[in-house]
Formats: C-alpha cells, structure tokens, sequence
C-alpha cells in the first residue's frame, strides 16, 4: 500500500511474451479479452490484457472508491443557506461539498483516470458527489452513471438517524429525481441487488463489511469494457475495503472526498505478508489521499 496513486507505469503487472503467448501474438486474442500490444526496444513484446479473467496476461484494472462530498447536516445551522434538511435520513451536499467533489474529480484526471464505468449509493449526497466529480474528470467516463445498492449506507439506526418507521427502500428518492441530480445517471438501470435491510452491523468483519467487499468485486466483474472503475460510497465502504486489502490495517479517518486506489493483481500474487493470495493491491498509501489507517 506504499505505491502513489499516480505511479503510470506503461505495463502495470504486465508479463513478457512465452513461446505460448507468442503464438497468441499471431493469432490474435481470444474472444472478449481486451488487448493492447505494447512494443518495447529491448526484449519481446507484451501481450497486456484488462480482462481479468484472461489467461494470457492482462492490463491490471485500477477502482477507485470514494466517500461522498460533506454532507449538509455536518454543518451548523447559519451555515447551511438555501440547502434543504427535510429528509434528514437522506441529507444533501454542502456547496463545499459540491466544490470539493469537482476538485477531486480534476485530481483523478491528472492521475491519468479514464473509467470505463461508475456506480454510485443510491443515498443523494453520493449521487451529488458523483456529478461534482464528473464535472471535474470532463470526458474522462465512458459511459452512464449506474446506482447499486450494495453501495449503500449502513443501514442501522444508529448511522441513519431520524428514518422513523421507513423501510430501507424508502430511503432514497426515484431515479428520475436522482437523474435530476446527476444527468449522466442512467434512470434505467436497476441495481441488481436490493436494498439491505436494517439491522446492519458496522466494523471489520460485519455485515455491511462483507456487503462491501461482495459489491466491489460484483461490480468489477460486470464491467466488461477495459478501463478504470469509479465507486462513489460511504466513509464505512472505504474502511471495509481497506480492511480487505489489508487485513491488518485499522482506518481511523476517511475526510469528505477522501479516496483509495486498488488495482488488480495478476494471477499467483500474493498478499504483503506472502502466504494468501489476494487479487488487489493498494495504490494509495495511508494520508495520501484523505483515508488515514495504522498498521497492526
């Protein structure tokens, strides 16, 4: 976890062409794998693939996931104008929470991002965040925005307070009315889990911990096209996949807009302290970029 985010090595995790991959090098690549053929000066050429699936070499795929802009009810009352507090259960940005969005979206096109999908929580200060960061990435998205659940808020009383007798479902506006929010948001697409249900325990090692895991590594693999991936969640999302890249590191700070950078592991990897296999690695280190964890 000590690489900088914005290390552009040109053949990350990239390995060097085997009689076997020669071969593939003439023949072309298999079906669905997406291939860039690199040409070096010294050696053989690379064959580097996005799929992670490919069993000839791949282009590591870079995810990005990040805690939404600051939230309205995170501020005192003089400060907070126009911004409108009538779903508490489900607050609204901070106009500084919008500009610190668009700033952080600048950021992640100067590292070099180009996402080939986004997701957002369905919760509106998600939603908000995400069009503030495409505001700043510019064209740097390929495609829609897409809400899933699994990126949700915990859902517990404890954190989403004032809720009443609501049921989860309940706790965020329609699609269309979030598309209002941000207009790359696709308004068709429907998550493809549910919401979760309250009682969510909250931690390494709960249940919202392993809804999180179970949703990056979901939403990674139905990401067909090669390219980066953008997960615009909670600060609890973004400690849980600290947690599961490294199992003994303990988060103790995720600031508005903080992020982490993970990227795909190639296949025989193994985790930092050399025995488990681990298919991520961590880009960012701790304080670099907003999320600020200790070691064990």
């Amino acid at each position: 976890g000590g690489g900088r985010a914005h290390s552009t090595s040109n053949e990350p995790g990239s390995t060097t062409a085997t009689p076997d991959s020669a071969t593939a090098l003439q023949s072309g690549p298999p079906p669905h794998c997406h291939v860039q053929f690199v040409s070096r000066t010294k050696g053989a050429p690379t064959m580097l693939c996005s799929n992670a699936a490919c069993s000839i070499g791949r282009l590591p795929r870079r995810v990005v996931v990040i805690r939404h802009g600051q939230r309205l009810d995170d501020v005192p009352e003089h400060e907070r104008g126009n911004g409108d507090l009538s779903r508490p259960f489900d607050p609204p940005l901070t106009e500084q929470g919008c500009r610190k969005a668009c700033e952080v979206g600048q950021r992640l096109a100067k590292m070099g991002f180009t996402f080939a999908a986004a997701y957002t929580s369905p919760f509106l200060r998600c939603v908000q965040t995400t069009h503030g960061l495409l505001e700043g990435l510019g064209q740097q998205l390929q495609g829609k925005v897409r809400v899933d659940n699994g990126l949700s808020e915990v859902c517990s009383h404890i954190v989403i307070k004032d809720a009443g007798n609501r049921s989860t479902s309940d706790l965020t506006l329609s699609l269309p009315e979030l598309k209002e929010q941000c207009p790359r948001l696709d308004a068709q697409h429907v998550s493809a889990v549910s919401m979760p249900q309250w009682g969510e325990t909250r931690g390494y090692g709960s249940t919202s911990a392993e809804r999180y895991e179970a949703t990056v590594h979901r939403l990674n693999s139905a990401t067909r096209a090669p390219g980066d991936l953008l997960l615009v969640t909670h600060g609890d999302a973004v400690s849980a996949v600290v947690s599961m890249v490294a199992p003994k590191a303990m988060v103790f700070n995720c600031d508005y807009c903080g992020f982490i950078v993970l990227t795909e592991t190639v296949d025989g990897s193994r985790g930092k302290d050399g025995s488990l296999f681990q298919p991520w690695k961590l880009e960012t280190g701790t304080g670099e970029t907003g999320v600020d964890w200790l070691q064990q």
